[in-house]
């Protein structure tokens, strides 16, 4: 999929997606709160998603270079690091709803949870999205979707649960 000039990979986004809800449902918005912290909204939204990007991007170069059983070329080196930086693309999202909501006077705790919900929402999307590609009904889309969200959240709950 393209976004204009942006290559979208759907697993991607949704995968960054999900990692992402998991940092923002950890994050302790008491120890935090008040008007938006900028560089904790930063850190949050960006921390994952580059350590996503680079690790994605270390275990794809290996895996080349255990596949060809040869010295990985600069320029196949590049065109992996490109194709994940689609992971910080979903970083960017919550900076830009902070912005939005930055003339409302909103909490931390307020303002991450609209991303949260946000986020879910967007499962919810890309349900509606990939029943819309396979030809499905309306109501089979909004089935999908809703299912889509469902197991976002039902993974986020793991997460947590597997975390504390």
């Amino acid at each position: 999929m393209h976004l204009g000039p942006i290559r979208i990979e759907p697993r991607i986004i949704v995968y960054a997606t999900i990692i992402q809800l998991t940092a923002f449902a950890l994050l302790d918005t008491r120890s935090i709160e008040g008007r938006i912290s900028w560089l904790n909204l930063l850190l949050i939204s960006m921390g994952p998603m580059l350590a996503l990007a680079l690790a994605h991007t270390f275990s794809e170069v290996l895996d080349y270079h255990i596949r060809a059983g040869e010295h990985v070329s600069a320029t196949t080196v590049r065109g992996v690091a490109v194709s994940n930086l689609q992971f910080l693309y979903v970083g960017l999202i919550p900076l830009l709803i902070a912005v939005i909501l930055l003339p409302s006077d909103i909490s931390m705790t307020g303002a991450v949870n609209i991303i949260f919900g946000i986020g879910i929402i967007s499962l919810f999307g890309w349900g509606l999205v990939a029943a819309r590609m396979a030809g499905r009904t309306l109501g089979r889309q909004l089935l999908f979707g809703l299912a889509y969200g469902i197991a976002g959240c039902i993974v986020v709950a793991m997460e947590l649960i597997l975390r504390h």
